[in-house]
């Protein structure tokens, strides 16, 4: 499965998406201001608006890209026809190598999400609800 990881295509957004994502597990995404991700990239805070729309909708694209991610690989190991013990050490080993390559992203999508504006947090719980069950239906 091929990872989107923010900063390796290069493009502007992800280069910002990248650096927001170091500083909200830093300080938190409330105590981050756009200033200070301007900063961390080296450009004037106006500028980033020509490359995203707010500090919201980086979180948003954060969050729901992380969880994409997670759901699709899940899919992928629901559909294997191995046992259950196996497709729980696929998700380990998916679970870790995610948490080595993108932590940053992970570590916002798992204690950041409660900052997402509606409707996008009620949509990010349902997916997350909704994974937390289609992985204990493995387990169990």
């Amino acid at each position: 499965m091929a990872k989107i990881i923010p900063g390796k295509s290069g493009s502007k957004k992800d280069v910002i998406t990248l650096k927001a994502s170091r500083l909200f597990k830093e300080k938190g995404f409330p105590a981050t201001s756009m200033r200070d991700i301007a900063e961390a990239i080296g450009v004037e805070a106006p500028s980033l608006y020509n490359h995203i729309e707010s500090k919201n909708g980086i979180l948003i694209d954060i969050c729901f890209r992380i969880a994409h991610l997670f759901t699709n690989n899940l899919r992928e190991v629901e559909l294997i026809n191995e046992s259950n013990l196996f497709k729980i050490k696929s998700i380990i080993r998916f679970h870790i190598s995610m948490m080595i390559e993108e932590y940053e992203s992970v570590y916002i999508s798992d204690h950041e999400w409660r900052h997402l504006p509606e409707p996008f947090l009620v949509d990010y719980k349902t997916k997350r609800r909704g994974y937390r069950n289609r992985l204990a239906a493995i387990i169990l």
